[in-house]
């Protein structure tokens, strides 16, 4: 299970860097993942997505460490500020871009490109990070 989930956030990572250039996203090599080609009687039914926050700030500091939370603006724990880039936001925007390119604006798409509650269910773990 754990090395499931591992490939996931790894594919899901390097999918964020195959596709937008332009976006400010660390680069690494990518991962190679062989393209599954759908038959004639394949149908998607069902994507399941599995991410890690982006870019964010430590959860606490050591003792002697000479910077505090004021070095990071948006607090402890929050998605990143870099400059005038917010690079964790932009991950997270990123990751939506390709989502939404490959299962709404896509010949076939698996959802509306209006939001239903019942087409998208979102669980998260930890709440304030997630709002």
């Amino acid at each position: 299970m754990q090395a499931l989930l591992l490939s996931c956030l790894l594919v899901a990572a390097s999918a964020v860097s195959l596709y937008y250039e332009d976006d400010v996203i660390p680069r690494e090599p990518p991962i190679p993942v062989p393209p599954r080609i759908m038959k004639a009687n394949d149908k998607l039914i069902m994507v399941q997505v599995v991410w890690r926050h982006g870019d964010r700030a430590p959860v606490m500091t050591y003792p002697t460490d000479e910077h505090g939370e004021e070095a990071w603006p948006n607090g402890w724990g929050e998605l990143t500020a870099v400059g005038k880039f917010q690079l964790g936001m932009r991950q997270q925007y990123a990751l939506g871009r390709v989502l939404h390119k490959r299962y709404i604006n896509s010949s076939d798409p698996l959802i509306s490109r209006r939001y239903n509650s019942k087409q998208v269910g979102i669980w998260e773990i930890y709440g304030e990070r997630c709002r």
